[in-house]
């Protein structure tokens, strides 16, 4: 077992931590769509593509961040799979979470997790916002109680008097009981970006870098997008899809890469994600770039194959070198959900 790092703020395992998080993993299964005999993701069900990509680690004289991938400059190929974090079937202008996961290739080290198939492989799991929406693991699992009904029957047409009912109680939950609970999460799942390409994209948990300090990630769009790049949305069900197949056909897609670094524990704390760490005065350093392929002329099928490798490619935050370990209780909740509905989508 890892030991806790207390001396960033990282708690103990808690007594109902299991039971907790063996509630959250019902929750995902019942979330995840059947299609055509399969299983989809419960969380980020709909990708918009994974595209190749080059993740280059660039010179710095920041020696407290040369560790893990970032020891020395370099580039590693990558796999970049841009996704709804809700929403299953179409990109409407109301708005939801939208993710960017990174598979660097040809990292080698032992990592946290093992039976993944994979060798030599880095994964960077990011939110387009920059806080997660619950603080701690009872909040997490009360949320995925609440709305693992709804979604499913969304999803898979089934049971949808029990989802209107639920409906109607998370109206009255939220209005008078937790607001605490519900309205972080629906001002997360309120982004609207004209294209995954021009969003802003954060870790929202914290990572060690080392031995003796944590970082969040930030994956900033080079230009930096403008306001209403952030904010006008798409109106078509794939025009998330659609803006960023355009966008890719005749030039590359930069990203810049950088790592927030904890100051201060109190007040850029580990265990709880919704603190806004920029906000609470974490420093941030530029430490790579990120360079996605232009994909030129596609033929349709080219383009399937490229959707396909968005439904097949698997993501973890534990995929990772003890260097860059996951810290807190969200994260190891996260471990083990991720685990179990990868085995539901291969089986």
């Amino acid at each position: 077992m890892l030991k806790q790092a207390a001396h960033l703020g990282e708690a103990p395992v808690g007594g109902n931590e299991e039971e907790l998080i063996s509630d959250i993993i019902k929750s995902n299964e019942m979330m995840m769509e059947r299609v055509d005999g399969g299983l989809k993701r419960a969380q980020h069900p709909k990708g918009h593509g994974c595209f190749e990509a080059i993740f280059e680690v660039l010179e710095t004289d920041q020696e407290n961040l040369k560790f893990g991938i970032f020891d020395k400059p370099g580039a590693y190929p990558a796999l970049i799979r841009f996704s709804n974090g809700a929403k299953s079937d179409d990109d409407h202008k109301d708005g939801d979470a939208h993710g960017m996961a990174i598979k660097l290739l040809g990292v080698s080290g032992e990592k946290l997790i093992s039976g993944t198939g994979e060798v030599d492989t880095h994964d960077i799991v990011l939110l387009d916002n920059e806080t997660f929406f619950e603080g701690d693991l009872e909040q997490f699992s009360i949320f995925n109680d609440l709305t693992a009904e709804i979604a499913s029957a969304r999803r898979n047409g089934e049971d949808r008097l029990q989802a209107v009912l639920n409906g109607l109680w998370l109206k009255v939950f939220r209005k008078l009981f937790r607001k605490d609970i519900l309205t972080p999460a629906l001002e997360t799942s309120n982004q609207q970006p004209v294209s995954p390409l021009r969003a802003k994209y954060w870790s929202t948990t914290p990572y060690l870098l080392g031995d003796n300090q944590a970082v969040k990630y930030v994956a900033i769009p080079d230009p930096e997008p403008t306001v209403s790049e952030l904010t006008d949305g798409v109106s078509s069900p794939d025009g998330l899809t659609e803006s960023l197949r355009s966008s890719l056909k005749d030039s590359d897609a930069i990203f810049s890469f950088s790592v927030q670094v904890q100051n201060d524990i109190v007040k850029q704390p580990v265990e709880d994600p919704t603190i806004n760490w920029s906000d609470a005065g974490a420093k941030t350093y530029p430490i790579a770039k990120i360079r996605i392929s232009m994909l030129g002329d596609l033929s349709e099928a080219e383009w399937a194959e490229i959707q396909a490798r968005s439904e097949a490619i698997s993501f973890n935050p534990w995929n990772v070198t003890a260097h860059h370990r996951p810290l807190g209780t969200i994260n190891r909740a996260r471990k083990l959900v991720y685990q179990e509905v990868l085995k539901l989508r291969r089986r």
